[in-house]
């Protein structure tokens, strides 16, 4: 079975976050050590496309140009 993760991808979160980005890393190295995993693969960038699947154009195009508000990234 093919898994793939993004731990490489590490967000400044405040300390006792209850999501710590550690965990994601620590979750993978088990899954490698247990051989639970044919192969581990850092997944493409999505595209466009794949992202209009799930969100309205305009809003792909504000998180592109960076132009969401605050209250946006929060939520």
């Amino acid at each position: 079975m093919k898994a793939y993760y993004t731990d490489q991808f590490v967000l400044p979160l405040p300390e006792g976050h209850r999501f710590p980005m550690r965990k994601y890393a620590l979750l993978r190295e088990r899954v490698a050590e247990a051989g639970l995993a044919s192969e581990l693969l850092v997944p493409h960038a999505a595209t466009d496309e794949e992202l209009l699947r799930a969100h309205a154009p305009e809003y792909v195009r504000r998180v592109a140009n960076g132009e969401l508000t605050a209250a946006e990234v929060r939520r």
